[in-house]
């Protein structure tokens, strides 16, 4: 029986793996996304001349390079 891990944050990559060794097929990671999406937006509009283009694009690479991280620590492919 697929099991499902329900608020990963504050998971070690370690026990992350562990947890996918014994059973875990799917991991939710929607916090850590949307703390991205927070600290995408803070180095953005930290500086003056930040504008929605480089808003949205600051928030989509955070984003993407948060999904990149646990893709690599889930070992589900090599980036």
């Amino acid at each position: 029986t697929p099991l499902v891990l329900h608020g990963g944050t504050g998971i070690t990559p370690e026990t992350f793996q562990e947890c996918i060794r014994n059973g875990i097929r799917k991991i939710n990671i929607a916090t850590a996304s949307f703390d991205a999406v927070i600290n995408g937006s803070k180095s953005a509009l930290a500086n003056e001349n930040a504008n929605y283009f480089t808003l949205s694009q600051s928030v989509a690479d955070s984003v993407c390079k948060n999904i990149e991280k646990h893709i690599r620590i889930f070992n589900m492919e090599t980036l």
